[in-house]
C-alpha cells in the first residue's frame, strides 16, 4: 500500500494541509491588519502634522492683528479669526459686525440676520459706486 491509497496518510496529509492553509490564511489576515493599521497611523499623523503646520501658518499672519489661535479646528469655528486672517491676507478691511453673535446669524434671529445682509450690502454697495465714480471721474 503506498501514501496514496492509505487512508490514514490521506487524512494525516488532508489534515496538514488544512492547518497550512489556515495558518497561511491567518498570515494573510494579520498581515493586511498590520498594514492597514499602518496606513491608518499615518493617515492620522500626516493630519497631524497638517493642522499643526497649518495653524502656525495661520498665526504667522493673525500675529499682525495681535490675534493667536491654539486649535485650528476649535478656535476658526465662529468665523471671528476666519475674517481677521482673510482681512490681513487681502489687505481689505472686510465688514465689521456689531452687535450680531454668531449665535444669532445660527440661531436664525430675522432681525439680526437682516441687519446683517444690510450691512453687507451697504458695505459693497457703497464701494462699487465709489469704484464707479473713480472710473468715471478718470475717463472724463
Amino acid at each position: 500500500m503506498d501514501i496514496f491509497t492509505d487512508p490514514g496518510v490521506m487524512t494525516s496529509l488532508f489534515v496538514v494541509g488544512a492547518h497550512v492553509a489556515t495558518a497561511a490564511g491567518v498570515w494573510l489576515y494579520r498581515r493586511h491588519r498590520r498594514h492597514r493599521s499602518q496606513r491608518h497611523r499615518s493617515a492620522h499623523e500626516r493630519d497631524r502634522v497638517q493642522k499643526k503646520t497649518f495653524t502656525k501658518w495661520v498665526n504667522k499672519h493673525l500675529i499682525k492683528v495681535r490675534k493667536h489661535i491654539t486649535d485650528l479646528y476649535e478656535d476658526l469655528r465662529d468665523g471671528h479669526n476666519l475674517i481677521s486672517l482673510l482681512e490681513v491676507l487681502s489687505g481689505v478691511t472686510l465688514v465689521k459686525l456689531v452687535n450680531i453673535r454668531n449665535d444669532d446669524i445660527t440661531d436664525g434671529n430675522p432681525k439680526l440676520t437682516l441687519g446683517l445682509i444690510w450691512t453687507i450690502i451697504l458695505h459693497f454697495q457703497v464701494s462699487l459706486l465709489l469704484i464707479g465714480r473713480q472710473w468715471l471721474m478718470a475717463v472724463f
